[in-house]
């Protein structure tokens, strides 16, 4: 599909960090592989501990993400585009509770 072929995966962690990172820099990974690496959390949290949401989307896209401290829609254009295996920046304040597409 074009969201496929074309979508950036969007990454958030609980702390409300996260970024988005354009598909084709994941390596293809064969029966055996290991994974790779999608997000660095920093030593003191500062960042998040677990991430809490995960998908591909295309750049006019809307996340709707519920926190502790109230509701944000996030066009994922306005989400950092960053290598990989960053750290992510700050997308929304509080602890990020749910995350859906906002139709």
């Amino acid at each position: 599909s074009d969201a496929i072929d074309n979508g950036d995966v969007v990454v958030l962690t609980d702390n409300g960090f996260g970024k988005r990172t354009k598909l084709d820099a994941y390596p293809v990974q064969g029966r055996a592989g290991k994974g790779a690496r999608t997000l660095q959390f920093y030593k003191n949290k500062a960042n998040g501990t677990d991430i809490v949401f995960a998908g591909c989307y295309r750049v006019h896209d809307k996340l709707h993400v519920l926190t502790d401290t109230g509701d944000n829609i996030i066009v994922v254009n306005d989400i950092s585009l960053l290598n990989r295996d960053s750290r992510g920046s700050a997308v929304v304040d509080g602890n990020v509770e749910v995350v859906f597409i906002d139709w």
